[in-house]
């Protein structure tokens, strides 16, 4: 047992001694210690966080970004895009113009962005795809970057941003809502 760790979660603990191990594994490769005492301690399981969030909660979710302005209306366009598909946050700031099929309502995954490193199309309700067409619109006559979801600048949106995005609404909203959040919503409908 790491005491060190003993306050924290068991993912944390998990990464920090899948890190231990392998330094220690070095060191006895490098034979300046004899045995790797991690060898011995066992991972833990990992805690399951079920968030369940009503109807009503995502809908007001959903109406606090102000779409008036770029910023509220592309995280707005976001939020449907993960409720709608399911799709990762990482997958969802690195989709392009070219990954769109706008006549079909598919956006295409491609390997080299999905976790699962497998192609895969993801169907959009038409509601959602008319937002990202609008999108794109508003995107092309502002900036000259290929993908969607962007920053006020034209910079392509990332993870750590959109997570900063939705903990500023959660603040209003006063329940804390991340964007895998709605991946997990999504799997729930």
């Amino acid at each position: 047992q790491l005491r060190f760790l003993k306050d924290k979660s068991n993912e944390y603990y998990n990464k920090q001694l899948q890190a231990l191990r392998q330094l220690l594994t070095y060191a006895v490769e490098q034979e300046h210690i004899a045995k790797n005492p991690c060898l011995e301690m066992k991972y833990k399981q990992h805690s399951i966080k079920i968030v369940q969030y009503t109807k009503e909660t995502i809908k007001k979710f959903l109406e606090l970004p102000n779409v008036d302005t770029y910023a509220g209306f592309r995280d707005f366009v976001a939020m449907l895009t993960m409720l709608d598909s399911g799709i990762r946050p990482n997958e969802l700031v690195q989709i392009n113009i070219d990954c769109v099929d706008t006549a079909s309502g598919f956006i295409r995954i491609q390997e080299q962005v999905s976790k699962i490193r497998q192609f895969r199309i993801v169907p959009i309700s038409e509601y959602t795809m008319q937002r990202i067409k609008k999108l794109i619109k508003i995107n092309q006559q502002s900036f000259t970057t290929k993908s969607i979801f962007n920053t006020y600048r034209g910079e392509q949106l990332n993870t750590k941003q959109l997570r900063y995005r939705f903990n500023q609404y959660s603040k209003k909203l006063g329940i804390t809502i991340t964007p895998y959040d709605l991946r997990h919503y999504f799997a729930l409908l």
